[in-house]
């Protein structure tokens, strides 16, 4: 944890500090101040009933004091007070509070205090909500970890200690919030400035003042990203400190990013221009929000490694078997200069008579046009585009397995660390890459619900499951086919590899094992007596002449074997079927233990 934050956190000891507003952005940082043991008091204009029975009982029972309704600023006695966004800053008691000495701040100014990787910022009097979503979407589908907040998404501050020095705070600014700022972040976005809040500020002049702080106090290094078009945002750039960056719909910039005549949007950087989508092709329609594209292009131009992936002249098959993911990942990487051949992107509800899950045989298609094409690698995504598999060059399958532990290996070259969290049906090659990296495994049953259990527990780095389901919780706590697609491209490009030479190598360093899985009819006699015999007292010292060490029943019975092998069976939760899945070193040795495992369920 970087030092200032441990200091902070540390010298809270014992401090008395009253917390104004119990609202979404300070219920979690209430908790949190006190488990560092301040003495804290909340403040809260409304009512007890207004604010919840359960509410108020939760913060009484940890020690922390209410002061509630019409008198709640009455008499504070405090170190530290910490005012809601909401407040203005020159309310009269909080005025009187800091002639006594007494310091006050608000939760978005203590965390660009202390937080420890790079800050962007946005304000605006309009499209701020959007554009603050749009960088946050765009970083996280780059692969890199975007916390949001500010006026959306969750509070920041009580995430603090989990945020690391190569992530990326994304924060919506209001005015109320920056009138006190006195430290702008690293990237400063203001998307335009027109007459708002003029009820609470006392002019106009003091609402631009409170806007122009978001730039100015940054530093040499920093970015600022204007909208040109509106004249009072493009009257900043006479404070930018660091590097501007402009926006426009009505004129070519020449560093930034702006609206061409034929359509498209562009990005420019001393000039030197990169067409990236035509404006019929956002999902967000409008003017208005073309701007807000042009603003969010300019806050992240570098920070995703889109450039190496444009350098890197790669070519891939994307299969995404008729669903919902046609068109999606292609265009993507077709925008970034990737050569793709999609197949099955037809609109077809039958889905051609496919079963449109990543598995053999029905990526066969897709294995066979990229074995015949030579291409870098296929992607294949299911139905929703949630899950993931591939192929290589060649034309071989690779399944998530080999999937999810190379991404591990990824993400820790990336400069990230985290638990690693997948199902009892993992793959040990996850086990020994984790080993090697150093990482915490996590294993849990089968199912993504106990996996985001995980993630919502914080410290995940990644989190998947061998049916192809895998998901960065920094990005969203889901499965994301298409993220995980454009994770393998970065990987391609930043090596120079095509994907079969990189999975290749992979094996060489950890170890080649198999996998297979099969489905089992059975009657429900036979699934009776499995659930009730086999599960909770199936052993056997061997199975198709491999030792068993160890006995797994946390969902179904899963024999762990001698050279890293394993065979288990699970009732199927959703159909007459029980499942069985094994692995070893070699396919044959794989069949080996499918077939003795189905000789156990099949003789019930």
């Amino acid at each position: 944890m970087d030092s200032r934050v441990e200091r902070f956190y540390n010298g809270l000891k014992g401090k008395k500090i009253s917390v104004i507003g119990i609202g979404v952005s300070h219920s979690d940082l209430i908790s949190r101040l006190r488990d560092y043991g301040a003495k804290v008091t909340a403040h809260d204009r409304r009512a007890r009933s207004a604010v919840g029975e359960a509410i108020c009982n939760n913060f009484e029972a940890q020690g922390i004091a209410l002061r509630l309704g019409e008198n709640y600023l009455e008499n504070i006695d405090a170190d530290i007070v910490l005012r809601t966004p909401g407040m203005y800053f020159h309310q009269p008691v909080i005025d009187a509070l800091r002639r006594d000495g007494v310091v006050v701040t608000s939760e978005m100014e203590l965390f660009f205090d202390l937080c420890p990787c790079r800050t962007i910022g946005i304000t605006g009097s309009d499209g701020k909500t959007t554009t603050t979503t749009l960088i946050a979407e765009i970083l996280k589908e780059g692969g890199r970890r975007a916390h949001i907040g500010g006026n959306i998404g969750r509070p920041l501050m009580p995430i603090l200690r989990d945020i690391r020095d190569n992530d990326f705070a994304v924060a919506e600014l209001s005015s109320f919030q920056l009138i006190s700022m006195r430290e702008s972040p690293d990237i400063a976005v203001v998307t335009n400035i027109s007459p708002n809040h003029l009820d609470v500020h006392g002019n106009m002049q003091e609402y631009i003042d409170a806007k122009r702080n978001i730039v100015l106090h940054q530093n040499a290094f920093s970015r600022t990203v204007l909208g040109v078009d509106n004249e009072l945002a493009a009257s900043f750039a006479a404070d930018v400190r660091g590097r501007l960056f402009e926006f426009s719909v009505r004129r070519p910039v020449r560093t930034g990013a702006f609206l061409g005549g034929d359509g498209f949007l562009y990005a420019s950087v001393n000039g030197e221009r990169s067409k990236i989508i035509h404006k019929n092709e956002l999902r967000l329609p409008g003017m208005h929000n073309i701007q807000n594209y042009l603003a969010a292009v300019c806050a992240v131009w570098g920070a995703v490694d889109v450039e190496a992936i444009r350098g890197a002249n790669l070519r891939v098959v994307c299969d995404p078997l008729y669903g919902a993911g046609r068109h999606y990942l292609a265009g993507l990487l077709r925008d970034m200069g990737v050569e793709v051949v999609e197949i099955h992107n037809t609109e077809d509800p039958t889905f051609a008579g496919l079963h449109p899950e990543p598995i053999q045989p029905w990526v066969d298609e897709g294995l066979a046009k990229v074995g015949e094409l030579g291409y870098d690698a296929l992607f294949i995504n299911d139905g929703d585009a949630d899950r993931i598999a591939a192929g290589d060059s060649r034309g071989n399958y690779v399944n998530a397995h080999r999937i999810i532990t190379l991404l591990t290996k990824h993400m820790v070259d990336r400069g990230e660390t985290g638990r690693v969290v997948s199902t009892v049906t993992a793959s040990a090659m996850l086990d020994r890459m984790c080993r090697k990296l150093g990482l915490e495994l996590v294993s849990t049953p089968v199912g993504f619900k106990w996996i985001y259990g995980e993630m919502e527990k914080g410290g995940v780095m990644i989190g998947g499951e061998e049916s192809g389901g895998i998901g960065l919780p920094d990005h969203v706590k889901e499965r994301d086919g298409l993220l995980m697609a454009l994770l393998l491209t970065e990987c391609m490009a930043q090596s120079g590899k095509d994907l079969g030479t990189i999975i290749d190598e992979m094996l060489a360093d950890i170890g080649r094992l198999e996998f297979a899985r099969r489905g089992l009819s059975v009657t429900d006699d036979q699934m009776a007596r499995f659930r009730a015999e086999t599960v909770p007292t199936y052993t056997a010292d061997e199975i198709a002449g491999k030792r068993v060490l160890d006995v797994d029943r946390r969902d179904g019975v899963k024999l762990l074997l001698e050279g890293d092998a394993w065979v288990m069976m699970r009732p199927s939760g959703t159909e007459p079927l029980v499942r069985i899945y094994a692995e070893a070193a070699t396919t044959d040795e794989v069949n080996e233990l499918l077939d003795a495992a189905e000789t156990v369920v099949t003789s019930l």
